[in-house]
C-alpha cells in the first residue's frame, strides 16, 4: 500500500471489505510507490494501491499488458504555506513563484520527492530544500514554525487542520493517479478477487 492510507480512504476500504467478508484474512504492507511494483513482480503481494504521475499512468493504462490498473483517485500538487506568508492570499501559484522559497518535501527516494523535483526542474530552477520527511505532520509543523513552503498532494492534507496553513493549487496542474493494480498473468486468490470486485463495485457506485 502507498503511505498516507487514511488520507486516501484506503483503510476505510479495507475495513468495509473485512466487515462484508469476515471470513477473509488479509496482510497489509506499506511502502513508497517507487518500490511497490517490485512487490508484484516478486509475487510478495497480489494487489497494490499504486501512485503514478498522471501522464505515466495514462500511458501505462493503455500499453502495459502485464499490469491491470483499476483507477481509484486523482490528486493534485499544492503549495502549503502559513497564513502569514505573502502567497497565502493567492488562489493559485506557479512553481516559478516558488523558486526563491525555502521548500519542504517528502523524503528523498520517494515518488513524491521525484515528482516535486521534476516539477521544479521543468520550471527551470533548482529548489532550495530545507527539510524532508516521510511524516506529513512534521512537514506541516516546519511550514508553520519556520515560514516555509511545502509541496504536497491535496489529498495528503485534511481541512480540519487547515486553520494553521493554506493550501494553494499549483498551476499548471500537476496530477498523480492512484490505482489498484495486479498482474494480468497470475490468477488471483479468492480473497484478492473478492477485494478487486468489492473495490470495483464501490468505485462504480461513487462515480
Amino acid at each position: 500500500m502507498i503511505p498516507s492510507m487514511p488520507q486516501y480512504h484506503i483503510t476505510q476500504f479495507l475495513t468495509d471489505f473485512q466487515k462484508a467478508y469476515p471470513q477473509t484474512s488479509i496482510r497489509i504492507t506499506e511502502d513508497d510507490p517507487v518500490n511497490l511494483m517490485q512487490y508484484l513482480e516478486d509475487e510478495k503481494c497480489e494487489l497494490i494501491f499504486q501512485r503514478e504521475e498522471k501522464m505515466i499512468f495514462e500511458k501505462n493504462f493503455l500499453t502495459d499488458q502485464h499490469i491491470i490498473r483499476l483507477p481509484y483517485m486523482q490528486d493534485n500538487l499544492v503549495a502549503i504555506v502559513p497564513p502569514s506568508h505573502p502567497l497565502a492570499t493567492l488562489h493559485s501559484v506557479s512553481l516559478q513563484q516558488l523558486k526563491n522559497e525555502r521548500l519542504c518535501l517528502i523524503k528523498e527516494g520517494s515518488l513524491m520527492y521525484q515528482i516535486a523535483m521534476d516539477a521544479c526542474q521543468n520550471a527551470n530552477f533548482v529548489p532550495n530544500i530545507v527539510f524532508t520527511s516521510h511524516r506529513i505532520d512534521s512537514i506541516l509543523d516546519i511550514v508553520v514554525s519556520q515560514n516555509c513552503v511545502a509541496l504536497l498532494m491535496d489529498a495528503h492534507i485534511t481541512q480540519q487542520s487547515a486553520i494553521s496553513w493554506c493550501a494553494i493549487p499549483i498551476v499548471p496542474v500537476i496530477s498523480s493517479q492512484l490505482s489498484l493494480c495486479y498482474r494480468s498473468d497470475r490468477a488471483l486468490s479468492k480473497t484478492a478477487q473478492l477485494f478487486v470486485d468489492f473495490c470495483s463495485t464501490k468505485l462504480f457506485q461513487s462515480n
